[in-house]
């Protein structure tokens, strides 16, 4: 079964916020989704074309989860 796009941004977002919080390497995984949405805008922003604004504001939406990533644990050497 294939996700579609709207389902794969609704699984990572909930992976970075709403997801069962209590286990070892919560962190690295909460990076890992926020890491994989922000590549994920990235790639959409790319391929915007024709729509500035649409293109703008996937740039800022990978921003903003990369910055919160960053933010989670800052002197993670693989991050």
């Amino acid at each position: 079964m294939r996700l579609t796009n709207e389902e794969f941004i609704r699984l990572l977002e909930t992976a970075g916020g709403d997801a069962f919080l209590d286990y070892p390497g919560i962190e690295k995984g909460q990076i890992r989704a926020l890491d994989t949405l922000a590549a994920f805008y990235v790639q959409e922003g790319h391929r915007e074309r024709a729509n500035k604004e649409r293109r703008k504001e996937c740039f800022q939406k990978a921003t903003l989860l990369y910055t919160t990533a960053d933010k989670i644990q800052m002197y993670d050497q693989d991050h």
